[in-house]
């Protein structure tokens, strides 16, 4: 990651993964995750919390998220980074750390 990291804790809740060839020859290639992140105290109009989706990586990069497979959701801290693809902004993530991850059995 690139430019300004932040620190963050947040609610692991999705890992999802692909590649392949769009009809028209783009190809895509990703690792996404979607965090729990509580809305802004200050917020005039809503409270609580929403779904954030951000970039990973490459789909080969779901595997260093597999051991969490079933455990899901789960606390995380992590590094987060605002960034811009094609005119829009994007989140990218990092550095996931796991935090009291439950028990699969």
């Amino acid at each position: 990651m690139k430019g300004k990291k932040m620190k963050a804790t947040a609610i692991l809740t999705k890992v999802k993964w692909n590649k392949g060839q769009l009809e028209n020859g783009q190809a895509y290639d990703y690792t996404r995750v979607t965090v729990q992140m509580p809305i802004y105290d200050n917020s005039a109009n809503e409270f609580g919390v929403d779904m954030l989706e951000c970039e990973y990586g490459t789909a080969d990069q779901h595997v260093e998220l597999m051991h969490l497979k079933g455990k899901l959701p789960c606390d995380i801290e992590c590094d987060m980074q605002q960034s811009m693809r094609r005119g829009k902004p994007v989140t990218i993530i990092a550095n996931i750390k796991p935090i009291n991850v439950k028990s699969t059995s």
